[in-house]
């Protein structure tokens, strides 16, 4: 009988755990289709140089001070037509670009440079200015790493991402005194395994750390054949400055970590051997550009140990994939999670789709790259795995 009992009690619970559910889904579903019926009588019809476009108030809305918020702004009635349409006279080429911008806060542009200079002169004669900034900047992926000539040779190299161009960019190292071999594209089977050192966004500065000293590039430096300057610093920051890896610049402040190691503290996990507890902690730094000065941030992986994760600012959080271990040889890891400093808590996000460590993350257009590294056994992996929060995979 308690057996009995005790099934039919679970039971229970699972019904009702689907009938919250149901109902969590039910309620959801009847919110999106009470906004899409509010919609429906809040229209604005546009006819963009001859062309028809039709959208909500609340897309033109929902970024201020550009022209269509100021066209639906109350206090700025406009005129249609008597179809109902409010007639701009302006190229309607790009003009369903503009608006997917404005309704998603996104938008793919053109892969040809010739049509960049169409799309941002539409953007800013209507101010919308979130659009114009990556068009007025060359924008690049920048991987900053050690290309390996032989199995015993390695030398320092920068390879750049081309975003307009959606490729690769064949670049030779620009460190002082180093060259790498050459490379075009990152599933180039020719291509030197790679051991990154760090990645970024470029579109002004670029800053990246290798043999001991912090270097950055002005203007489109990492493109062209400038200098590399070594960065003047009031201050040490750590002994072991030459394991510095440059995470991104976030609050006017350059934020690295150094380190072979995370912490642990707390964390329990079979894939590791628990028994030795002596682990070199992987410390969080800022560079203050300013006072020239390094400020100690303690340590911020309280949930993870292992070595050579990758690491990026994305939305002003830490982002933090990809990790190895060596309790049975050469290990790695899928693991991914991102650090909110205000709440001072770790969130889970999807694993990679391979477990990798010493690769490359960035974060670009909202989304987060992981990139390159190397696999199990060493392997190393030329792939690159992109991560979008808004779709959660």
């Amino acid at each position: 009988i308690l057996r009995r009992a005790t099934e039919l009690h679970a039971d229970l619970k699972r019904r009702q755990r689907a009938l919250d559910t149901a109902r969590s889904e039910f309620t959801r579903r009847a919110q999106e289709v009470a906004v899409v019926n509010e919609d429906q009588g809040d229209c604005w019809y546009l006819d963009i140089g001859g062309s028809p476009f039709h959208t909500t108030t609340r897309a033109l809305r929902s970024r201020p001070a550009h022209f269509f918020s100021t066209m639906t702004s109350p206090f700025f009635p406009s005129e249609a037509d008597a179809t109902g349409y409010t007639f701009i006279d302006r190229d309607p080429e790009w003009f369903a670009l503009l608006l997917g911008f404005l309704r998603d806060g996104r938008a793919p542009l053109p892969r040809e440079r010739a049509s960049h200079s169409r799309v941002l002169r539409e953007a800013r004669y209507y101010g919308i200015e979130g659009l114009t900034h990556p068009l007025d900047s060359a924008q690049h992926v920048v991987v900053c790493g050690w290309g390996r000539e032989d199995p015993h040779t390695f030398r320092p190299y920068v390879a750049t991402y081309d975003c307009r161009a959606g490729a690769w960019v064949r670049r030779r190292a620009l460190l002082p005194d180093a060259t790498a071999p050459p490379w075009a594209s990152w599933d180039d089977p020719d291509a030197p395994p790679l051991e990154p050192i760090t990645g970024c966004v470029f579109q002004d500065r670029l800053y990246m750390a290798i043999d001991g000293k912090v270097l950055h590039s002005e203007a489109l430096g990492c493109l062209e054949d400038s200098k590399w300057t070594e960065l003047k610093t009031n201050t040490r920051f750590a002994e072991e400055r030459e394991r510095l890896r440059i995470v991104g610049v976030l609050g006017g402040r350059i934020w690295g970590m150094c380190g072979s190691s995370l912490e642990k503290l707390g964390f329990e996990d079979s894939d590791f051997d628990s028994s030795d507890d002596e682990y070199d902690g992987n410390h969080l730094w800022t560079f203050d550009t300013v006072s020239k000065a390094w400020q100690w941030r303690g340590f911020k992986w309280q949930w993870w140990y292992g070595d050579d994760p990758a690491a990026c600012i994305r939305d002003g959080r830490l982002i933090v994939a990809g990790v190895s271990g060596s309790r049975k040889g050469h290990q790695t890891y899928r693991r991914v999670r991102e650090y909110d400093e205000d709440g001072s808590a770790w969130i889970p996000l999807p694993p990679l789709c391979k477990p990798r460590s010493k690769a490359a993350a960035v974060a670009l257009d909202g989304k987060v790259l992981v990139i390159g590294g190397q696999g199990p056994h060493e392997t190393p992996l030329r792939s690159v795995e992109e991560y979008d929060p808004a779709t959660g995979r």
